[in-house]
């Protein structure tokens, strides 16, 4: 007893954010800077379960978190590894405080098994980065972006197709002329105006998915139909929409990112991956949502964290602000899956 009461001691003074569990996941020491962030009191969470002061803030935020943080520690003990749960939002619920008792902020927790002398394990040290300010910046990064592309859509759509349309009303009259005229140009002014007007088109098309308003006014299903058509026409293959009955985001801010991160895993199919089929599918699944991307291109190259570009965290961050997970895989047949999972109550 002596022992271990020296060691809750010596490890309140350690600096940084630490918890120490025991082997039924119930707090038994915290450090001093642990208490100082949170602004818990040491007596109001000794003995309280990990998952109690851990909710995770998207979904049922006391099933989701618990779960989370418990499949996690479960592994340490299980399998006597260290286990990271990395980049989730999370509400630190302080039972004595007043008010909501509630701090919202990102963490990133390492969770290290200590052994006992018979080889047991004995505690879970439980180390906790706040990394609320880095997701901040992140989401402010993610949002600076979108009002961009917004404004370049929109440039493109007000000023840049009018003047095509304009190109492509000059060239249709020029031709008629030359054909009264019995001009050898005739044909090719009317070729003119033909490829004139298919850049059109295709360009109203790209306009039109960087400013996807229809996200908001009509909800995410529909703009991942409308943006399966738009990919058609700019690039010209084939992308078809599977969804396993009404999928309902209340969230418009949630459903922007999804449609963000379809956009980007089917642009990278595209150009990366030379896809020239691509399917998009909505799966309710217990209490979450899949979203699928699936490909016919060449893959993606493993380990994924050799060719994790822009792209691919920018997909990740999204998904992390929402409270979402992302999977990237070979698929079964070639090319690649794309796998998000949000909970259903977005």
């Amino acid at each position: 007893m002596r022992k271990s009461l020296d060691f809750k001691c010596l490890f309140e003074s350690v600096p940084g954010l630490f918890l120490v569990l025991d082997p039924e996941l119930r707090v038994v020491a915290a450090s001093d800077d642990f208490i100082r962030v949170t602004m818990t009191r040491r007596e109001d969470i000794l003995g309280k379960a990990a998952s109690e002061i851990f909710q995770n803030v998207t979904g049922d935020s006391t099933a989701a978190g618990a779960r989370n943080l418990r499949n996690s520690l479960q592994r340490v003990l299980q399998n006597r590894v260290r286990d990271t749960l990395s980049m989730q939002k999370y509400y630190i619920r302080n039972p004595g405080r007043e008010g909501s008792g509630v701090d919202e902020r990102y963490c990133s927790m390492l969770n290290s098994p200590v052994f006992a002398a018979d080889g047991s394990v004995a505690w879970i040290i439980n180390r906790i980065e706040d990394i609320t300010r880095i997701k901040q910046l992140e989401h402010e990064v993610l949002e600076i972006g979108g009002h961009e592309l917004q404004r370049i859509g929109q440039e493109l759509h007000d000023d840049v197709c009018q003047w095509l349309s304009g190109s492509v009303m000059v060239a249709t009259v020029l031709a008629k002329d030359l054909a009264r005229e019995s001009s050898a140009h005739a044909e090719r002014a009317k070729e003119v105006a033909t490829l004139t007007r298919h850049t059109l088109e295709s360009l109203r098309a790209l306009a039109h998915g960087l400013t996807p308003a229809v996200v908001q006014s009509e909800g995410l299903a529909c703009s991942l139909l409308k943006l399966a058509k738009t990919i058609e026409e700019v690039f010209h293959i084939q992308c078809y929409c599977d969804f396993n009955g009404p999928v309902e985001v209340r969230d418009d801010n949630a459903a922007l990112h999804l449609y963000r991160i379809a956009q980007e895993a089917i642009t990278n199919a595209v150009r990366h991956g030379r896809a020239r089929e691509v399917s998009i599918s909505l799966q309710p699944h217990e209490d979450r949502i899949l979203m699928l991307i699936r490909d016919d291109g060449t893959g993606i190259r493993q380990p994924l964290q050799q060719t994790s570009g822009m792209g691919l965290r920018s997909m990740g961050y999204r998904a992390g602000l929402i409270g979402a997970t992302l999977e990237i895989q070979p698929g079964r047949n070639g090319g690649t899956d794309l796998i998000c999972s949000f909970p259903k109550a977005l």
